[in-house]
């Protein structure tokens, strides 16, 4: 049976990276005693993967990992690999894939975001860069930079005025195509500006269900959760 789990990340482990991530869930699950599913071969392993890795820095309330586990149900799962998780990680639902389902990395198609907006930053603004057909933005990467056009990665923006400031709500393309990140947007937004201390929330991955984005946990047949 695989097994999918939503949970957070909160800002108490944002710097830790998606390697340091993996190694603290693998530790989670074998506390937890669940009846997982190892990999075959000299060195066996827990069975299990996240649908998207976070990048460090970046806090989410929506992040998905599956787990093969043998005759143990989703709900019981949940209750016990929760109650071995660490400070800020915290379980907030979970649920059977279903038959047939693809694996959670192949399903994501479009991610929500939280960041803090530049100061200034009107709703107009973003209208306007909605309006644009290109939004070229310089790329870093382990190649060096290069120009990327992200416009056809950007689904929606809007701006949030709440009491611990003014935000940017944006849903962006995710997965192996026009993949657009929270930080490439800001620079997009304030171009020459720092992004190192930009707060970020991943809220919600999604996959494309009858041509229309739905969240990821809608996957997983749930137990009265």
């Amino acid at each position: 049976m695989r097994v999918m789990f939503r949970f957070e990340k909160g800002p108490q482990v944002r710097f830790i990276s998606h390697l340091d991530l993996l190694r603290a869930m693998q530790r989670a699950l074998l506390r937890a005693g669940l009846p997982i599913v190892w990999s075959q071969g000299f060195h066996p392993h827990p069975e299990f993967s996240f649908a998207m890795a976070l990048p460090v820095g970046a806090e989410s309330t929506g992040e998905y990992m599956e787990v093969g586990i043998t005759g143990c149900g989703a709900r019981e799962a949940a209750v016990r690999l929760g109650a071995s998780l660490g400070p800020g990680l915290r379980i907030l639902d979970s649920g059977e894939l279903l038959e047939g389902a693809p694996s959670l990395m192949a399903a994501v198609t479009a991610s929500d975001w939280t960041l803090q907006a530049p100061e200034g930053l009107r709703a107009d603004t973003l209208e306007a860069l909605m309006r644009h057909r290109e939004i070229p933005v310089e790329k870093t990467g382990k190649d060096g930079s290069r120009i990327v056009d992200i416009r056809p990665g950007i689904l929606s923006l809007s701006l949030a005025d709440t009491p611990a400031g003014q935000f940017v709500q944006a849903r962006l393309s995710a997965g192996s195509r026009d993949n657009v990140s929270p930080y490439l947007l800001y620079k997009a937004m304030r171009p020459g500006e720092d992004t190192a201390a930009l707060r970020v929330c991943r809220r919600e991955l999604y996959f494309v269900k009858n041509r229309e984005l739905r969240p990821l946990i809608e996957l997983a047949c749930k137990e009265g959760w």
